[in-house]
């Protein structure tokens, strides 16, 4: 009878335990990210320019600039996930980023907000694309680079 009342009482006492409360994720520190956008190699286009991302908590905020293109072209431009060469997924909804639509002097700017973040530990790389009927050609991509904070 003993027995019984003792293996009743640690099925009562483990029924009772309670799991530890889940872990509260804390938003993920600002970071900067920046990158030198190029041409592909062999292609002898003369376009450059530059990218710079905040991303914080789950909030990506990212400018670009390119110089060199055809004035009045359109060409999408996305943040992914990978190196140039072999970019993955792209970060955040496509259609969030604007064109890079250049001026009469071949420059042209974009921002985007994106409600995801950037993680320390994954590649992205910036792909311009040389427009919206023409996304396999990749005319200027940039590796980005998480700034070292002191």
């Amino acid at each position: 009878m003993r027995s019984l009342v003792t293996a009743c009482t640690l099925v009562t006492l483990v029924g009772c335990a309670t799991a530890p409360p889940p872990a509260v994720s804390e938003p993920a520190p600002l970071s900067d990210w920046s990158a030198a956008l190029a041409a592909p190699a062999g292609t002898g286009a003369a376009l450059s320019g530059a990218v710079s991302v905040q991303s914080g908590g789950a909030h990506v905020s990212a400018a670009i600039s390119l110089g060199g293109s055809q004035p009045g072209a359109e060409h999408p431009w996305h943040i992914h996930r990978g190196r140039c060469g072999a970019a993955g997924p792209i970060v955040g909804d496509p259609s969030a980023y604007p064109p890079l639509r250049p001026a009469g002097d071949g420059r042209a700017t974009a921002q985007v907000q994106l409600a995801t973040a950037l993680l320390a530990d994954s590649a992205y790389s910036v792909n311009v694309h040389a427009s919206p009927t023409n996304m396999s050609t990749i005319i200027a991509c940039g590796d980005l680079a998480m700034a070292r904070r002191p």
